[in-house]
This record gives C-alpha cells, structure tokens and sequence, in this order.
C-alpha cells in the first residue's frame, strides 16, 4: 500500500495521520526522462503532478518506501538553477527484487555509474538519472536475529 500525505482521498489515497514523510526535492531539467528512470527503472508511482510558482512538479513514491516522497522540481522561468547534487540511497533486503531493478535499469539502457558485487552479504549499484544525481540501490542480506532484537520477517 502507498501512504501519502498528499492526495485526494476519494481518489483511494490512504493516508496515515500520525506518519511523517520525507521528501527529497531535485530540480531536473527533463520530467520526461526522469520518470522513465525512476518510475520505469526504479519502481516508483507518480502520485501526484501540481504546478505552482513557475514549476512544474512531479510527486513520486515508491509502495516499498511509504514513508520518502521525490518531488521532481522542472522551474520554465529559471533555467539557470543548478541542480544540487545528493545521493538517495534505497537499501534492499530481497536479492532478487534488487536483482530484478538492475535488470529492469539495463533494459532501459541505463549503465552503472559503479557497482560493488564482491561481497554476497552486501552489494551495491550506483546509477546517475537525467540531472546528475547519483542513485544507490543496495542490497544487504537480512540478519539472522539474536533474541536480543526485533523478528526480522517479511
């Protein structure tokens, strides 16, 4: 189920009132391209599309990730804003749901900006989308619990 807080209910949004949600804001200079990369690539859902102050806004979630809103920023009036760079690490616990986003990202001809696969227990791949931010998809292997800890289970 995908949480937002953002939405028309009567549209089938469920929201949770007591949640918080952290949204990363990225200019991007094509919305086009960059929903294919994050929603065709990634997985993520465009829950919403607003406009407002001379920009173009795309909403994205991800139904694994409630809780984290994208909001792709395209400004038609300033096209001298820089984006800011920052790295949004989405970490895995399923290897083949990470293996299957690799996947699906080399069948839309995007290459790895750099990977780390050496090691079975946790591995990594970096991706860059249309504006220059750096995208990690990392996989750790789910710990086996110690009875001194929550119970790890799907």
């Amino acid at each position: 189920m995908v949480r937002v807080w953002f939405g028309d209910e009567s549209q089938g949004l469920k929201r949770d009132r007591h949640e918080f949600v952290a949204t990363l804001h990225s200019t991007t200079s094509d919305t086009e391209a960059s929903k294919r990369f994050y929603c065709e690539g990634l997985g993520f859902a465009i829950v919403g599309a607003p406009r407002r102050d001379g920009r173009k806004q795309t909403f994205l979630n991800h139904k694994r990730l409630p809780s984290l809103s994208v909001c792709l920023n395209q400004y038609e009036h300033r096209p001298e804003i820089e984006p800011r760079e920052h790295v949004l690490e989405i970490g895995m616990w399923d290897l083949e749901e990470w293996q299957a986003a690799r996947d699906r990202m080399a069948e839309l001809g995007y290459s790895s900006a750099s990977e780390k696969t050496s090691n079975p227990h946790q591995m990594y791949v970096d991706w860059v989308d249309p504006d220059g931010a750096t995208i990690r998809l990392t996989y750790t292997q789910r710990p086996k619990n110690t009875g001194k800890g929550p119970e790890f289970s799907d």
